[in-house]
């Protein structure tokens, strides 16, 4: 007998489980097998049992089973009706146009760094951004030069006595303090420490190399945001200390006692002369101006000056010579005055957020077309410190009408972004510091600018634009809208042809005629049609001018019982 005979089954004989050898098997046993057990002979299942611990249910399914099955049935109906909801192709569509579009723009100077911020700019509402390098030039020029109240041009210091003009060239080749790196100041004060220079070598003449080898520097101060630095210089041929003093128009002011004239002569700065001088320098920002003032002492050895750079008690820092107001501008892009049109038009307003005072801000966002010259409402200028100090609920009342706010800081960019999202905006806001990476994380499109910017800015931004230009950021704009408006064609589309395929499907039924001709048609052309009439930038004056619209809109619908004669017309023209 072999071994495989010899192998122990289980059979149910007279109602019981009764273990025999495989040799011992007869026609008409019924053998109990479990998993894992090898069939010993051919025979007929003619049933199962599974013990679930209460009954035994032979040849049926047990109730987990049929729970089992309901629930696949409901969980299968919504993701089916899900899944054929969506339009065939539409994916595709998608990630064709915004593929497209983000390989243009980069031609377009801006950089994506987040798809979806091309949805997003598609739908904003508000853009936040810089005056500096973004609406203006990247550079200063000398435009005003002003000595007590008299205005120079760049060919008129011929009429100045030697002195004077030694003492300016002393002022502005010497004293030239370096910035501290990452600096929220530095670059518009290296901008305008560069403009003076240039200007003053050119219409003044002047000899840096000269002016080295004859003057010995003996101190200078760390650059300070009010005073902008100040510098000691002894001449070389006498014992004398001069003084420079280099800042802001107020604080040069208010230290002087005295004021030069081109002919040599020394004033006194009296109530009347200073009320006109504090004018003259309200007028120059008004006319959108940097003002710089110069100021100057010179006293004797007997003033010692220790390794501090102070001086003996009774020399009064308030006491100085004015020597002269310079004013500097940033000339207005070429480009920014009409892309700032073009976003009004679109339905975009545009806000400047800027360290620069009331009146430079002002007379900046008339250049740049964001205020009206002749419209006199109140409360579209503000300053940061009043912007802060209004209630949560005085800020959302006012954050519409709000155009500019000077003397900003970042937290007021910041506030700005957060007010404009309470009161239901899309926000744009434009960053280049490592201060203004929160406001741009929290905004729904951070645009980071690529030349000034610092790294921090860049990081936390969805689109870098690499030319600093706002022209730049109004076409990431008109890219935008035609990224949504290529996506609401092919919705168009796709909804048109499954109407038409429904009603052609519903009349074939009827006259027993077969639907595959036209579905298979109809599944052909959704696939390859839409992505013939998508649009590109050459559209983009009538894409930007259509404003904002929600995700689904009546638009499309209005197309589809119109038809597209007017629109294809329209652009024809």
């Amino acid at each position: 007998m072999g071994p495989i005979e010899t192998v122990p089954i289980l059979v149910i004989r007279d109602g019981k489980d009764t273990r025999i050898a495989l040799s011992e098997a007869v026609v008409g046993d019924v053998i109990r097998l479990k998993a894992g057990d090898q069939v010993p002979a051919d025979g007929i299942c003619i049933g199962n049992m599974r013990n679930d611990g209460r009954k035994l249910f032979i040849g049926g399914k047990t109730s987990i089973q049929d729970v089992w099955k309901a629930f696949l049935g409901i969980l299968a109906t919504p993701v089916a009706i899900a899944s054929g909801a969506i339009p065939e192709g539409l994916t595709l569509a998608c990630a064709l146009t915004i593929a497209y579009s983000t390989k243009k723009m980069i031609a377009d100077q801006a950089l994506v760094r987040s798809l979806s911020a091309c949805e997003a700019m598609a739908s904003a509402t508000v853009i936040c951004t810089n005056k500096e390098g973004v609406l203006t030039e990247n550079s200063l020029q000398v435009r005003q030069f002003w000595l007590r109240d008299e205005y120079f041009g760049s060919c008129a210091f011929s009429s100045f006595v030697p002195e004077i003009l030694d003492l300016l060239r002393e002022a502005i080749a010497l004293n030239t303090t370096k910035i501290p790196p990452g600096s929220s100041f530095q670059h518009i004060e290296d901008q305008i420490q560069n403009a003076i220079f240039g200007w003053a070598i050119k219409s003044m003449k002047m000899d840096v190399q000269q002016l080295k080898e004859r003057c010995t520097l003996v101190h200078a101060e760390s650059f300070n945001s009010e005073y902008q630095g100040r510098v000691l210089i002894r001449r070389n041929a006498d014992s004398r200390v001069h003084i420079h003093h280099k800042g802001t128009p107020e604080a040069i002011l208010a230290m002087c006692s005295r004021y030069y004239e081109e002919t040599g002569d020394v004033k006194d700065i009296n109530d009347d002369t200073r009320a006109v001088l504090q004018e003259r320098i309200t007028k120059m920002k008004m006319d959108g101006l940097h003002c710089v003032g110069f100021a100057y002492r010179s006293v004797t050895a007997e003033h010692q000056i220790d390794h501090e750079g102070h001086f003996h008690p009774k020399l009064k820092e308030d006491d100085s010579i004015l020597l002269a107001f310079v004013g500097l501008k940033a000339p207005c892009r070429e480009q920014a005055r009409k892309a700032v049109m073009d976003c009004q038009d679109a339905g975009v307003s545009i806000k400047i957020i800027t360290k620069d005072d009331i009146h430079t801000a002002r007379a900046s966002a008339i250049d740049c077309g964001i205020i009206d010259p002749h419209n006199t409402s109140t409360g579209e200028v503000i300053e940061g410190t009043t912007f802060q100090e209004y209630t949560e609920d005085e800020r959302l009342e006012k954050v519409d009408n709000i155009r500019v706010i000077a003397s900003a800081s970042t937290l007021d960019k910041l506030l700005m972004v957060r007010c404009l999202q309470k009161k239901g905006h899309v926000v744009a806001v434009t960053g280049d510091r490592v201060e203004d990476a929160e406001a741009l994380r929290e905004a729904n499109v951070g645009l980071s600018l690529g030349n000034q910017g610092t790294d921090a800015a860049r990081n936390s931004s969805d689109i870098v634009i690499m030319d600093d230009n706002f022209a730049s950021i109004a076409r990431v704009l008109s890219w935008g809208r035609t990224t949504y408006n290529n996506v609401q064609i092919f919705t168009q589309y796709q909804l048109t042809a499954t109407i038409a395929s429904l009603v052609i499907d519903f009349v074939t039924a009827i006259s027993a005629s077969l639907p595959v001709t036209i579905n298979i048609v109809t599944g052909i052309s959704a696939g390859n049609v839409p992505y013939a009439m998508l649009q590109n930038g050459n559209r983009i004056v009538l894409i930007i001018n259509k404003g904002n619209t929600a995700r689904l809109t009546d638009v499309i619908l209005i197309r589809i019982i119109n038809g597209e004669h007017n629109r294809h017309r329209h652009v024809d023209d």
